[in-house]
């Protein structure tokens, strides 16, 4: 009798499959990764602050984080239209609502706050106004929001660029008057150079948030935004 419960044990612990993480790709723009990974991949971006807020998450969730980059455009194509991915970050309420419109997406609380604004070359932003630019550069699939209607009024004429070296270097070449692009984009690029270009706050810019967005799992956002009120209360 002894042996058999014995066996039985032994049988039920050698069934035991050890417990792992759950699993979640989180699509990411360029711009995230590129900030730890400018001449090398894999991309790294586990030291942005956005990121390690995430990493604590995905910690105390027991869930398993693998961030996934794509080209901005890509990347709503592939969280929107595709099933891959799990989570798309950054992303916001406001961005792209045309793409999103019969879709059912659920976001989190802010992570972080942004900020998307004009650049200049340093000994120019002085002398600066709207009607200095016919020619803004920006990155391919990034929205130019405050000069939508000039652009869509050909009073601006918008020159879309895949990377942020041709981008900077067009502004320093004057083949373009000034950037409309997110401030964490160019700031490491800009740093990394020391380049003299600012960012031209007499010149339109815009402060939002950044929020992890989902369409297939409502119910972990649900837990992720009891986390954030908790740590937002200390």
């Amino acid at each position: 009798m002894t042996h058999g419960i014995i066996a039985l044990l032994l049988t039920f612990i050698l069934a035991l499959k050890p417990v792992t993480a759950a699993q979640y790709i989180i699509g990411i723009e360029p711009m995230i990764a590129n900030i730890n990974c400018i001449n090398r991949r894999p991309c790294q971006v586990n030291s942005r602050k956005d990121i390690v807020i995430l990493n604590k998450i995905k910690q105390t969730l027991s869930l398993e984080f693998s961030y996934k980059e794509f080209p901005i455009r890509r990347l709503y194509a592939s969280f929107i239209n595709g099933s891959s991915l799990d989570f798309k970050y950054p992303d916001n309420p406001n961005w792209k609502s045309n793409l999103k419109r019969n879709k059912a997406i659920y976001y989190s609380d802010a992570i972080r706050q942004y900020t998307d604004g004009t650049f200049t070359q340093k000994q120019t932003c002085s002398d600066f106004s709207n009607a200095h630019i016919n020619k803004l550069g920006t990155l391919r699939g990034f929205t130019a929001e405050p000069y939508l209607e000039a652009i869509k009024s050909k009073q601006i004429s918008l020159i879309e660029f895949d990377y942020m070296e041709q981008l900077v270097n067009s502004l320093l070449a004057k083949r373009i008057d000034a950037i409309y692009v997110n401030e964490d984009y160019i700031g490491s690029h800009l740093n990394q150079n020391n380049y003299d270009i600012v960012l031209c706050k007499k010149l339109p810019f815009i402060k939002g948030e950044y929020y992890l967005s989902t369409i297939k799992h409502p119910d972990l956002i649900e837990q992720i935004n009891q986390l954030l009120k908790a740590s937002n209360k200390h």
